[in-house]
């Protein structure tokens, strides 16, 4: 699993220093999280690369200040999807 997170940030920005992302075996806090990336206030993606084999379906962004993060991400379902191509030629 791997790619690019973005999202939009919230409206009031007064209290949040940062964002952290996870992946999540659940919507919301989920019970089964994974750290894969943060970023600062500003900057709105993470990528990340090489996650956890696990069993995570979907990808939470919670807001975070200096002291703690919030109890309520935004999470979104994903969908991981492996394909074969073959018989490719380049022009």
């Amino acid at each position: 699993i791997g790619g690019i997170v973005g999202w939009i940030p919230p409206v009031d920005l007064s209290q949040v220093t940062h964002y952290m992302v996870y992946l999540a075996d659940g919507p919301g806090t989920g019970s089964n999280r994974s750290l894969v990336g943060s970023a600062t206030v500003g900057s709105n993606e993470v990528s990340f690369y090489e996650a956890p084999p696990e069993d995570f379906q979907y990808v939470a962004v919670y807001t975070a200040t200096s002291f703690t993060e919030a109890t309520n991400p935004q999470s979104v379902l994903f969908n991981d999807t492996a394909a074969r191509v073959s018989g490719l030629s380049f022009v």
